[in-house]
């Protein structure tokens, strides 16, 4: 298996994208609606700004709304919570009240301190048909992050864990059938980070053990997403990427080797997971194939199309990384993506980087068009073989009908075309099924910090 050497990214690309994924992936939200029977709860809500209380919610995550439900108890009833701040020394405090009969009940409470609650989520642990509550605080301005998890006693919310973290997810890493709690922790003074994994038995969290933690790369700036997902050869693993330099972000995948927590991506003597560095103007982390193995991109720069060209601008393609659980790490696929027009391709083994040369040729505003060309030796000029239009106005239809055109995709105002060389050594049914639009997770965006 082909182990891609070790390199840096710092580029000024032609085109702008960024995305991600994430524990915590603000853009994407879609909130769920307020709970109909809402105004069975409005008493209380009253009772407690009577109190001098007012109604908050959390700033991150799934779960934003002021008043939320879920089944906590496992009954089957969804059980409603309130979010508020008062004055004092816990000023936070979450509401817990279950269905009797038509009417809510008190249920529990819990009281925070801090500026603001970060994030709420609901998992079960442990199997026992009740959800722990993960419940994340900002306190000092904001700059320092706690988490607290509560299981539900029948004496109330008894407290299982208590730690600092910069991000978290949950995620099955031994798949025994139980969520695993994966903490993530970045040090600021030391420019590193780790990631260390919770488990949770019948009545507690465990602590945390040597072979439940793993470093993330050195010097990096802070940690700004993650994501859960499946390595190539189908085990469970973590995604973070982190600020890297000024312009650049790293990935680290994280996953269980031998019941011991492992950064895989790691390189043991630089310490970075240096396959993986990339120019922050590049997509983020997706699953190309859609089946949850997560593919990490690597821009790579293809020799000018016409060398002698004054100000002759690099085309860069991406190369999408898999990792196996082993280390092992190849490209699953190659794309060009063009950012200004909304569309990617998926390119043919064949056309290598040594071989790929592309410009662009635009006719008018209209219609814009990307060359793709082919060398027979490496030092040989290109034959141009593909061209994809991108075609606007009113007239799009009518330049798509142009001899020898074949329309591939329609919408966003737009149609793109593709019009092949007589000779080349593709179809249009290939080409059609290679063009993608871009996805909407793609689309130029500052990542929020976890």
């Amino acid at each position: 298996m082909r182990r891609m050497g070790a390199w840096a990214v710092c580029v000024c690309l032609l085109f702008t994208l960024t995305g991600c994924f994430s524990l915590v992936d603000d853009e994407l939200l879609v909130l769920p609606r307020q709970p109909q029977d809402s105004v069975k709860l409005q008493r209380y809500i009253d009772e407690h700004v009577a109190s001098g209380g007012r109604q908050i919610a959390p700033l991150t995550g799934l779960n934003r709304q002021t008043i939320q439900k879920v089944d906590i108890d496992g009954d089957k009833q969804e059980e409603a919570v309130l979010f508020f701040r008062f004055s004092g020394d816990t000023p936070l405090k979450i509401f817990f009240y279950r269905i009797v009969g038509e009417e809510y009940e008190p249920l529990a409470r819990i009281d925070g301190e801090g500026d603001s609650i970060q994030s709420v989520t609901y998992a079960d642990l442990n199997n026992d048909g009740i959800q722990e509550i993960i419940v994340g605080w900002r306190v000092v301005g904001g700059a320092f992050k706690a988490m607290t998890v509560y299981t539900l006693r029948a004496d109330g919310l008894e407290i299982v864990l208590s730690t600092s973290y910069s991000g978290y997810a949950l995620h099955d890493m031994d798949e025994n059938g139980r969520t695993d709690l994966l903490v993530l922790r970045y040090h600021d003074t030391e420019k590193t980070g780790m990631v260390e994994m919770y488990q949770m038995d019948a009545s507690q969290i465990s602590e945390i053990s040597p072979q439940f933690s793993a470093p993330l790369s050195r010097n990096i700036e802070g940690v700004l997403r993650a994501r859960t997902g499946l390595l190539d050869d189908g085990r469970p693993a973590l995604y973070v990427v982190s600020q890297y330099g000024s312009d650049a972000w790293v990935t680290d995948v994280v996953a269980l080797q031998r019941r011991r927590l492992t950064n895989i991506s790691r390189d043991p003597t630089t310490g970075v997971s240096e396959e993986t560095v990339r120019s922050y103007l590049t997509p983020n982390l997706t699953s190309l194939s859609e089946d949850g193995v997560v593919d990490i991109p690597r821009p790579v720069a293809l020799s000018a199309y016409d060398p002698a060209a004054e100000n002759a601008e690099p085309v860069w393609i991406i190369w999408w990384i898999r990792y196996r659980s082993d280390g092992e790490v190849f490209t699953s696929v190659t794309t060009y993506h063009n950012y200004t027009d909304n569309w990617y391709i998926e390119l043919p083994a064949s056309w290598t980087r040594e071989r790929l040369a592309m410009t662009r040729r635009d006719i008018s505003a209209n219609e814009r068009g990307v060359v793709f060309a082919l060398r027979n030796e490496e030092t040989a000029p290109p034959v141009d073989i593909l061209t994809i239009y991108t075609l606007t106005g009113d007239n799009m239809e009518e330049l798509a009908a142009k001899p020898g055109r074949v329309a591939l995709l329609t919408g966003n105002n737009m149609i793109v075309a593709a019009e092949i060389a007589a000779d080349a050594p593709v179809s249009g049914t290939a080409v059609a099924r290679w063009m993608h639009w871009l996805q909407k997770d793609w689309m130029t965006g500052e990542l929020t910090t976890l």
